[in-house]
């Protein structure tokens, strides 16, 4: 038999200024500011969790709805084609139907 092991993505990477929190705790900060309608700061703290994580492609689909928000959507289709790169999905690919549309 033949046993396939994959790695998640790290829980850790480069702390830095963030102290002990890790890239889910920036998504997950990200999210909050998302929703409160403060897409500058999402975005900075999407990108403070794709500096710890760089292949962990929700970072950039996140990072995408965030500069959307902000009204970057040339930056937001850069993101999601990052995203489109790591992992492709119908979701990703229907972001970026929307982020063209609005071009």
């Amino acid at each position: 038999f033949c046993t396939l092991l994959v790695s998640p993505p790290p829980l850790t990477g480069n702390m830095g200024a963030h102290g002990s929190k890790n890239h889910f705790d920036m998504i997950k900060e990200g999210d909050e500011m998302l929703a409160k309608g403060d897409g500058k700061r999402a975005v900075v703290l999407y990108s403070s969790a794709l500096d710890m994580a760089p292949e962990y492609w929700i970072g950039y689909l996140k990072r995408a709805k965030g500069h959307m928000k902000n009204g970057d959507n040339e930056l937001a289709l850069v993101d999601v084609d990052e995203c489109m790169r790591l992992h492709g999905g119908v979701t990703v690919r229907k972001l970026k139907k929307e982020i063209l549309d609005r071009m």
